[in-house]
């Protein structure tokens, strides 16, 4: 006896409920998605903005040129103001001189928003040979020494974002 076969509808496609469902979940994902990456494009602009920033870059001038004069100073011969606002110290132009004939005075002007200048020039007679501005937007800077040490402690501020820095040089050269 042949029974015969009975045919079973093959269900196709998805029930509305399913569907409802499927596009809720994939909204979902898809705005955590664009959140996470408009949060991360927000970051790295504000990264990049710090990393290439003026701010850091005047610093890091201001830094490297404090360190290089104050190494090659004569270590028993400089002024400080008794504020902090500038310190002169003294080198010699050459390393076959035995005695200071340069200066070089740090010092800021204007505030807040002034610059840090270094006055370059020579002692006898004395006179300016060149002023240099190495950085701006300085609304802060103190110059201090403990022994052969001179300390230098800026801060700049421009919008948002504002940097202090302490540098620190040991003033080798002895007269």
């Amino acid at each position: 006896m042949n029974r015969p076969v009975k045919k079973q509808k093959l269900r196709s496609g998805l029930t509305l409920v399913e569907l409802s469902v499927v596009i809720a979940i994939s909204a979902i994902v898809l705005l955590s998605l664009g959140i996470v990456l408009a949060d991360s494009v927000h970051s790295w602009q504000k990264m990049y903005e710090r990393a290439n920033g003026q701010v850091e870059t005047d610093t890091l001038i201001a830094q490297k040129t404090f360190n290089a004069i104050v190494r090659k100073a004569i270590s028993n011969n400089f002024l400080l103001d008794a504020g902090g606002r500038w310190v002169e110290v003294y080198y010699s132009s050459s390393v076959d001189l035995t005695s200071a004939d340069r200066y070089a005075r740090f010092y800021c002007i204007g505030d807040p928003n002034g610059q840090l200048n270094v006055e370059y020039g020579q002692l006898d007679p004395k006179q300016t040979l060149s002023t240099q501005t190495l950085c701006n937007n300085v609304s802060s800077c103190v110059f201090k020494n403990s022994g052969k040490s001179i300390f230098m402690i800026l801060t700049l501020s421009k919008g948002s974002l504002t940097l202090t820095t302490v540098s620190s040089a040991f003033m080798h050269n002895k007269q």
